[in-house]
């Protein structure tokens, strides 16, 4: 029998937010691509000194919370950013209805109440196509404790506790049902209308890990065996959607293709079960921090 490896040791602080919106409005599966696009532009207005529309060619580009942190290609850097974000609710929302902006920090926030802040100024100027004004309520934070902040207060932000205090992992399942919740962007040579295997997506699993352990400087701890075809799929009820936006930064229209639906996979999956729970949380693909592949697992 194959030995169960040890779940990643990176260091994760999840960050949750109460959303009230002022009116009705509609949850989609790219919904929080709007959302971290609000994010961002809150981020920039407390961060940037030179209030230039294009980061290319500012001269404290390599300097700035912007470019280093929640965005790092801005700077050139070649890693992945450092949050991951989805949104709990709907679809339908309203003013009696909020839904919850949860974000997934990993390693240590380096300005955690302008984070805050960020968040309380993009639900007021406005969400989803129609700039629809949310009240946020107090955050919840879950590090080595869980905590409330409100704006602009860091007194009582936790450490960011290592990824398996977050994760329930179970003993010895044989069958796993994986949903698509949102679109999940995977590389070239998973692109396609067909259902992704087991291998696949065990190779882009331990992909998004490593990427993460190598941001955080945490190690390479965890050890996955190669699939031999032990875990078959059972059922796959996927289909590719293809969907682009205007991205008003880069001036163009960005693709944001991806696949939804359901996988069935059943067999010896124990050796890898902790890798499909820490991408559970840690969301696969492209796109996670605007809210792509987000992920829900079922196990039995």
């Amino acid at each position: 029998m194959k030995e169960q490896s040890t779940t990643p040791d990176i260091p994760v602080t999840i960050l949750r937010v109460p959303l009230l919106p002022g009116r009705s409005w509609r949850l989609d599966p790219y919904s929080g691509v709007a959302v971290r696009g609000a994010l961002g532009l809150a981020f920039r207005r407390l961060h940037c000194q030179e209030q230039q529309r294009d980061c290319a060619g500012c001269p404290i580009l390599r300097s700035c919370p912007v470019s280093i942190w929640f965005d790092p290609g801005l700077g050139g850097l070649n890693r992945p950013r450092p949050f991951a974000l989805r949104l709990e609710g709907g679809p339908r929302v309203g003013p009696n209805k909020p839904f919850f902006l949860v974000l997934t920090l990993f390693g240590q926030v380096p300005h955690p109440a302008a984070l805050l802040e960020a968040v309380h100024l993009a639900a007021r100027a406005g969400l989803g196509r129609a700039r629809i004004p949310h009240h946020a309520g107090p955050a919840m934070l879950t590090g080595q404790q869980t905590a409330f902040c409100e704006p602009g207060r860091v007194a009582d932000w936790p450490a960011p506790a290592p990824l398996p205090v977050h994760l329930s992992v179970p003993s010895r399942p044989s069958r796993v049902r994986l949903s698509l919740l949102t679109p999940l962007r995977l590389p070239r040579w998973l692109s396609g209308l067909r259902s992704p295997g087991f291998q696949e997506l065990c190779k882009a699993s331990i992909y998004r890990v490593r990427a993460l352990q190598r941001f955080a400087d945490c190690g390479a701890a965890g050890r996955w065996p190669e699939p031999d075809g032990s875990v078959r799929l059972v059922l796959g009820q996927s289909r590719w959607r293809c969907r682009s936006r205007y991205s008003a930064r880069q001036d163009r229209r960005v693709k944001l293709d991806g696949m939804v639906g359901r996988l069935l996979f059943e067999g010896e999956i124990s050796p890898w079960v902790d890798l499909f729970c820490a991408v559970e949380l840690l969301q696969l693909g492209r796109a996670t921090s605007a809210g792509l592949g987000v992920l829900k697992l079922e196990w039995s």
